[in-house]
């Protein structure tokens, strides 16, 4: 009866050229092939490659083969694993060796072995440490995980397609940060469940979430009394098939006030398993408010060809007006008849209005005109008018009767021009005295009450805000605009709110302020595994940086994984005395909780990772005594190493709490050559140091370290 092996051999004759134990290593990878029974180890066919590694990929492993992670002590994986069984094979990571792998770790099946219908116990042996930046996958029918190591997978755990996992006589610990899934109910037991306990649940879940409602695309129109709009619209809603979705914040916030353009909102829905689905929708702010006309003049009537002045037209908006095109110009010659001018105004947003008024020049033929008034300009008043006189016109009249006028001298005149008339008959005819009366404003409005500007110190990324408006006042009417109104949301940053007055001379007096919003955002915790050889005291500094520069420390910190204790906080509040329990080699998981100085206070909490590698044995003790006493009573005076002669390549340096070396000696015997509570940096002060801990280093052969610190007592 063919065995898996030779089966698998007949599905990939085209490598039977291939039967050798050499590895191809192919730009970083390394492809390992097992043609007979074979028992290889990384060291020797991977030649520390950081790639992809392949197990089997060509030629898999079957009964009797094993491939074993045997050094250096930290193997790191700078892509994946793939192991293909077909049989009854082994995968052995020994004590004192850490695998890393940066992608995922996929265990498949290969020449019909390991599926169902052909079960196979394929055993993965953890004495060290297994850590899987990515997921663990699955699919053999029996993966059996022995070992007394430590599995850490810091995606997703997964059987996949009719794969099965359990434990062998002794398991390895497992730690799990996002799911353990059981696809695969014909498995004799729910591994997941038994490993990670009921909070794990059974089937993978591929399934993104809903949105059940999305918001269209919406419009919004601008203020009357703003170039802006209030964006805001009902919240989408998700489901999803776990229960359990988290929406987020939507990338324009709602509830602001914005400019005319075309705005695009997205929302993202993620289940508890990190599948995604996306509500995306736009909405465009429209200023359809065209321009309002705050002056245009009356008809103007005149007698003779003449050049003809007027008050030019005012015009305001919610928005910017660009361009004003006007027929004709104050002082352009008017012949006899009626002639239509007309001013358009256009805002930046193509809204326009029209003001249009008529300049009818009539014939005379009547009296004489010896004095007719120029035109009069006059300042207006507090009231926005004016009291105007002027001389009264003469004619030389032949049998005629008084003058007519519209207007007499000392009339109050409003904002504006005024057309006065003063008509002569005799029996010539008719003739006419015209001359405006022309009252202008050259004040702008004046504000008052203007707010100060303000810093708002938050944790959140939007606030709302409120203010009492500046009040405006003129001595005629005028139209405000404003950027922003109170209440309104602001986004982190500088945002400037503008108030504009504009009276109906064109007039105009702008005011504004600044609303900082300063976002304390919480101190960031790099998942990161720091190595450091044993000692009973360590000081572990791991990785923490705060986004807007403050100041951060540890504010709590707890041992979650592995035996040992956390003592003070070191180096500002950033470092920690950690005391593990065992020389042992071992992998610990420290819970942190970091707070920063900003305003308001953020804090966060994270995980880090210490690992102690498997410590170098000593072909006999090296026991540093704990207390020695130099007072010169010649019992206890020096520091005594015991063992230290077996080890005369010695190198022995011992550093006061700043980290400032005190004593450094190669050959250290515990004679001639011993710390004596002597200072040798002369930089510090004084022969002899004073009573307190100090901390040594010492190595052995060049290779062999061994740390821990001394009390010294005077």
């Amino acid at each position: 009866m063919l065995n898996n092996k030779l089966i698998y051999f007949l599905f990939k004759i085209t490598f039977l050229f291939s039967l050798t134990t050499i590895p191809l290593i192919v730009n970083g990878n390394c492809i390992v092939d097992f043609p007979g029974n074979s028992n290889l180890n990384y060291s020797s066919v991977c030649n520390s490659t950081n790639g992809n590694v392949e197990i089997g990929r060509n030629i898999p492993l079957s009964d009797g083969d094993s491939f074993t992670f045997d050094s250096p002590s930290t193997i790191s994986i700078g892509g994946i694993i793939k192991i293909f069984a077909a049989g009854n094979g082994k995968i052995i990571i020994p004590e004192g060796v850490t695998v890393v792998v940066q992608g995922n770790l996929q265990i498949e099946t290969a020449g019909g072995g390991c599926e169902s219908g052909a079960a196979c116990n394929f055993e993965f042996i953890v004495d060290g440490f297994l850590i899987v930046d990515g997921n663990l996958q699955n699919k053999a029918t029996s993966l059996i995980w022995t070992g007394t190591g430590i599995v850490d997978i810091l995606s997703n755990f997964d059987n996949t397609n009719s794969g099965c996992m359990e434990c062998g006589a002794t398991c390895p610990e497992f730690i799990n940060h996002n799911r353990c899934n059981d696809i695969n109910s014909t498995c004799s037991n729910n591994f997941c469940e038994l490993q990670y306990g009921k909070s794990a649940f059974k089937g993978v879940d591929n399934l993104a979430p809903k949105f059940d409602y999305c918001p269209s695309d919406l419009i919004f129109y601008t203020d009357d009394n703003s170039c802006t709009a209030l964006a805001t619209w009902p919240d989408p809603q998700a489901s999803d098939n776990s229960g359990t979705v988290t929406i987020s914040d939507p990338s324009i916030p709602k509830g602001q006030n914005l400019a005319p353009g075309t705005y695009t909102v997205n929302y993202t829905a993620t289940d508890g398993s990190g599948n995604k689905a996306t509500c995306s929708f736009n909405f465009e702010v429209i200023d359809n408010v065209s321009p309002s006309t705050t002056f245009c003049p009356e008809d103007i009537i005149r007698y003779g060809a003449q050049t003809v002045q007027w008050t030019e037209p005012k015009f305001s908006d919610n928005c910017e007006i660009t361009t004003i095109q006007k027929s004709h110009t104050p002082g352009s010659l008017f012949d006899i008849g009626s002639t239509t001018v007309t001013y358009t105004a256009k805002d930046k947003n193509g809204n326009q209005t029209t003001c249009s008024f008529k300049v009818v020049v009539q014939e005379e033929n009547g009296p004489e005109i010896t004095f007719c008034p120029d035109n009069i300009i006059l300042d207006a008043d507090q009231n926005c008018e004016s009291f105007a006189s002027w001389d009264l016109p003469t004619a030389n009249m032949i049998e005629g009767i008084p003058p007519k006028s519209n207007y007499t001298p000392g009339q109050l005149f409003q904002l504006g021009s005024t057309n006065v008339v003063y008509e002569f008959i005799d029996i010539t005819g008719k003739s006419y005295c015209s001359f405006d009366v022309i009252i202008i404003d050259n004040d702008p409005p004046v504000y008052s009450n203007i707010p100060k500007d303000t810093l708002i110190k938050t944790t959140k990324s939007t606030l709302a805000y409120s203010w009492e408006e500046p009040i405006a006042t003129d001595n005629c009417e005028f139209n405000e605009y404003s950027t922003h109104k109170p209440g309104d949301i602001f986004p982190e940053g500088i945002t400037t709110v503008s108030y504009t007055a504009t009276d109906n001379s064109g007039n105009e007096t702008t005011v504004s302020f600044n609303v900082t919003i300063k976002t304390n955002h919480p101190p960031v915790i790099k998942k990161d595994t720091i190595e450091l050889e044993y000692s009973e005291r360590l000081e572990v500094c791991p990785t923490i940086n705060d986004p807007d520069g403050d100041i951060i420390n540890i504010k709590s910190s707890k041992i979650l994984l592995g035996e040992g204790s956390l003592g003070d906080l070191l180096q500002d509040g950033t470092c920690l005395e950690f005391y593990p329990n065992s020389d042992a080699a071992a992998l610990y998981e420290i819970l942190i909780e970091v707070c920063d100085n900003g305003t308001p206070q953020t804090c966060s909490q994270g995980v880090f990772f210490v690992k102690i590698p498997e410590q170098v044995k000593f072909k006999e003790a090296v026991i540093p005594y704990k207390i020695f006493t130099p007072d010169n009573d010649s019992y206890n005076d020096v520091w005594v190493i015991e063992n230290i002669e077996s080890y005369p390549n010695n190198h022995v340096t011992i550093y006061d709490r700043w980290g400032r070396v005190i004593y450094d000696a190669n050959g250290y015997n515990n004679v001639d050559v011993v710390f004596d509570g002597s200072n040798i940096n002369s930089s510090l002060g004084g022969s002899e140091i004073p009573t307190g801990t100090y901390f040594f280093n010492i190595v052995l052969n060049g290779n062999q370290k061994l740390q821990g610190y001394v009390e010294l007592l005077r």
